[in-house]
């Protein structure tokens, strides 16, 4: 009798069957994203084949694969190191057990930097530190903002033409019939990331002196006028053959993002933060594990451009992840006299190692601005929406991912590469999702999610 009740209840047992895969009412057969290098998969500080192929839009393309989406091609480098990323050396901890990590680069592959036009029409147009107030300028890779000129050059067949030229030219070829567009991060980081836009006094070495007698000029964040105006010509670029679906995307806030966060975050112990008269960021001194070093930096003056004030980073102030390759440098200052680098007032850092706190709050506040501008946009063309503002903002606190659970911490975290600000393979497959679930509310589609697990982040040895 237990035999045959076990029989008939597994015969009464209704067998549930997976939702059948859909694009729902989208149009994915031919799919593009405009972007900057988040959108082009850069990582580690470097590009690599393999990295490309983990890019959002990618992971997305392969997705939409199952619902009726097409080739998606990018501008893909040869096998190999490409343009020699980062890589960890060694991890361990220092002299008064905190975190250590010792960084080197793969070599560069000789051919990296290869033409690889001829590929396309691309469907991947997101080019390294494209803004949008950069979208009509010619020659690209000559404009002081553009840090690698050559992840453009190896794209295009014709470098003179700007990046609205580009995008007309592959919608005319592709005729597309869905895009994503993530363009307007590098207006917000390129600011930030150079402490301000100090690009003219960027020196990476322990120098005691350094022009800072010219204001940052570049770059900036863009007035709201010409913001909304670039970003409509895109648009308008994208739609030139009729309107079509996508999902604009709004930007994070970068000070949210390691390269910012990761020196600052170790500089005040428990009880600092704990003391509001203690706000000076300042690092423990490896001699005796106890005395507390104050972080001194330079920046032009609020009185005039020809002066400049030395200053000691507080809380609030953000010193970016670059400026630990050189913090504690010795520095000659030429009397025969050697001291550390950031760690004496007559050697601090340069300006553009620091964002001090009045210029965290010309970024966010310009960041909050675009935003609003990507919204009005977005309901003005009834495009859909990808919140990565409110998204990274998560990622901060902490968040778990299909049981695993990540954040912005670099290295531990499992979403950031060692450069601090483009994702780690892993941290591209849960954007990619954030876009996928967008697509399947908006258009009420069903497209697998990616299954983050088998993607991993930084590989230590």
């Amino acid at each position: 009798m237990l035999i045959m009740g076990a029989m008939a209840f597994q015969a009464c047992n209704p067998t549930i069957e997976a939702p059948t895969p859909s694009a729902g009412s989208a149009d994915l057969s031919r799919y593009i994203a405009v972007g900057n290098s988040l959108t082009a998969g850069r990582s580690d500080d470097g590009f690599t084949r393999a990295m490309q192929e983990k890019s959002y839009p990618n992971l997305m393309a392969k997705q939409f694969e199952a619902v009726g989406g097409g080739v998606f091609k990018q501008p893909l480098a040869s096998e190999g190191t490409g343009s020699g990323p980062l890589l960890v050396e060694e991890l361990g901890t220092n002299e008064c057990g905190g975190l250590a990590i010792s960084l080197n680069n793969y070599a560069t592959a000789n051919d990296w930097a290869d033409n690889v036009a001829d590929q396309g029409p691309f469907n991947n147009l997101g080019v390294s530190y494209m803004r949008v107030q950069d979208v009509f300028q010619p020659n690209f890779h000559e404009a002081i903002t553009n840090l690698c000129p050559t992840c453009f050059d190896r794209m295009v067949e014709d470098p003179s033409k700007s990046y609205v030229e580009i995008v007309a030219e592959a919608v005319t070829a592709i005729q597309p019939t869905f895009f994503t567009n993530w363009l307007g991060v590098s207006d917000a980081i390129l600011y930030g990331a150079t402490g301000g836009g100090y690009v003219d006094t960027l020196i990476l070495g322990p120098i005691s002196q350094v022009d800072v007698t010219a204001p940052p000029i570049t770059p900036i964040i863009p007035i709201s006028e010409t913001f909304r105006t670039n970003y409509n010509a895109v648009l308008d670029t994208i739609m030139k053959n009729g309107p079509i679906d996508g999902l604009l995307t709004t930007i994070p806030d970068v000070t949210t993002l390691p390269f910012f966060t990761t020196v600052a975050s170790n500089l005040l112990t428990d009880e600092e933060k704990a003391s509001p008269e203690q706000n000076l960021l300042q690092l423990t001194s490896t001699a005796d594990c106890e005395t507390r070093i104050p972080i001194w930096y330079k920046k032009t003056s609020d009185i005039a451009p020809s002066i400049h004030d030395t200053l000691m980073a507080k809380e609030g102030d953000y010193i970016v992840q670059l400026a630990s390759l050189y913090l504690g440098k010795p520095v000659d200052l030429g009397n025969g006299e050697i001291v550390p680098f950031g760690f004496d007032k007559r050697a601090p850092l340069h300006n553009s190692y620091v964002l001090d706190a009045s210029e965290a709050q010309v970024v966010q506040e310009g960041t909050i601005m675009m935003n609003g501008i990507i919204e009005e946009i977005a309901a003005e063309r009834n495009l859909g929406l990808v919140d990565m503002y409110a998204f990274f903002n998560e990622l901060q606190e902490g968040m778990p991912f299909e049981g695993i659970d990540m954040s912005s911490v670099l290295v531990s975290g499992g979403a950031f590469s060692l450069d601090g600000l483009h994702p780690c393979d892993r941290g591209y497959a849960i954007i990619a999702n954030a876009y996928i679930e967008a697509i399947n509310e908006r258009f009420d589609a069903n497209i697998l999610t990616i299954n983050i697990t088998q993607y991993p982040c930084v590989v230590v040895p």
